[in-house]
C-alpha cells in the first residue's frame, strides 16, 4: 500500500468532507447524537473545511495507487478571525449550540494556559480515516505530519478534544496530556440533555510542540 500524508489542497474538499462525513456522523457517538442527516453534516463540513485548508491546517492521506484519499486529518487557528466563519443554518447552529455545552465545560483549564494565546495555538479539530483503511496506523502518520507541519508555521500548543475513547488513545500514545474530562450523561442544561445516552467522556488534551 503506497499512502502518501501530504498538506491539503482546496480541490480535495469534498473527498475530504466525504470522508469525514462517515467517521463522524455514522461511526463516531458524540456527532451521531446531533441528530445532522448525513447530507447536513456534509454541507457543513462543506463550509468549514476550506478555513483550514487556506490556512495550510488540512492533511490528507493519500492511497497514491487507487487516486484517493484514505485519512484526512483538520486542524484550525484557536484563534481564527470570526469574520471568516460562514454563515450557518439553524440546523447548524442548534448543533454548534449543544456541542459547546460540552466544550465551554472542557476548556476551561485553557484560561490558564500561557499558550494559550493568538499566533500560538491551534486545535485540532477532526480525524478520520475510511474504513478500508483502518489498523494500518493511519491516523497515527497523519498526526505526526501535522505535528511537524504546525511546528514550523511558528505554533507552540495543540489542544484536542477527543470525543471518545478511541481518539483518546492515539494522543496518550502521542504523548498528549489530558488537562480535563467531561462525562456526556452529565451535562447540565436547561431542557433535555443531547448527550444523555453517549456512553464515554469528552476529554481536553494538550501538547507543547
Amino acid at each position: 500500500m503506497d499512502i502518501q500524508i501530504r498538506t491539503a489542497a482546496m480541490q480535495e474538499l469534498e473527498q475530504m468532507a466525504r470522508c469525514q462525513t462517515r467517521a463522524f456522523n455514522e461511526r463516531e457517538p458524540m456527532t451521531m447524537a446531533l441528530g445532522f442527516t448525513h447530507e447536513e453534516y456534509y454541507r457543513y463540513l462543506l463550509k468549514m473545511l476550506p478555513l483550514s485548508i487556506e490556512d495550510g491546517l488540512s492533511f490528507n492521506a493519500v492511497d497514491v495507487a487507487a487516486g484517493k484519499i484514505a485519512g484526512t486529518l483538520i486542524l484550525f487557528d484557536a484563534f481564527i478571525d470570526e469574520s471568516r466563519l460562514p454563515e450557518l443554518t439553524q440546523v447548524e447552529i442548534k448543533g454548534v449550540v449543544n456541542t459547546n455545552l460540552i466544550f465551554e465545560e472542557l476548556e476551561k483549564p485553557l484560561l490558564a494556559c500561557e499558550f494559550f494565546k493568538d499566533g500560538q495555538c491551534v486545535r485540532m479539530m477532526f480525524i478520520s480515516v475510511e474504513e478500508g483503511y483502518l489498523r494500518f496506523g493511519m491516523a497515527s502518520k497523519l498526526l505526526s505530519y501535522a505535528e511537524e507541519m504546525i511546528r514550523q508555521k511558528g505554533y507552540k500548543i495543540a489542544i484536542v478534544d477527543a470525543t471518545n475513547f478511541r481518539s483518546a488513545g492515539l494522543l496518550e500514545k502521542h504523548k498528549y496530556k489530558k488537562i480535563n474530562e467531561v462525562t456526556y450523561s452529565r451535562i447540565k442544561t436547561e431542557g433535555s440533555n443531547p448527550f444523555a445516552l453517549v456512553e464515554d467522556s469528552c476529554r481536553l488534551y494538550i501538547k507543547r510542540l
